[in-house]
């Protein structure tokens, strides 16, 4: 799966879950939703697939309600706002 198809999906995903990509982050990063742990630190499956901590999806799902713009976001300027908040933010 990628970023992309994560911010899609994201009504769907468990909103205690945590995000672990591929680095360098970008919308066609490969990602895993994770319910295995709630640290920072990614799991040692994920370091073996080249993945580290992205973001909680609670994050994100409070990120994506609290943004304000006069109209809906496309799925790809909400990604990319996601990943400009891990980058500078997280």
């Amino acid at each position: 799966m990628t970023l992309l198809e994560a911010v899609r999906d994201f009504e769907s995903l468990d909103q205690m879950s945590t995000i672990f990509a591929a680095e360098p982050f970008s919308e066609h990063s490969e990602v895993i939703i994770s319910e295995e742990t709630e640290s920072e630190i990614a799991p040692k499956w994920a370091v073996e697939r080249g993945l580290t901590y992205f973001l909680e999806v609670f994050i994100v799902r409070e990120l994506l309600d609290d943004w304000i713009t006069d109209k809906e976001p496309t799925l790809l300027e909400k990604c990319r706002r996601i990943i400009q908040y891990a980058i500078n933010d997280a």
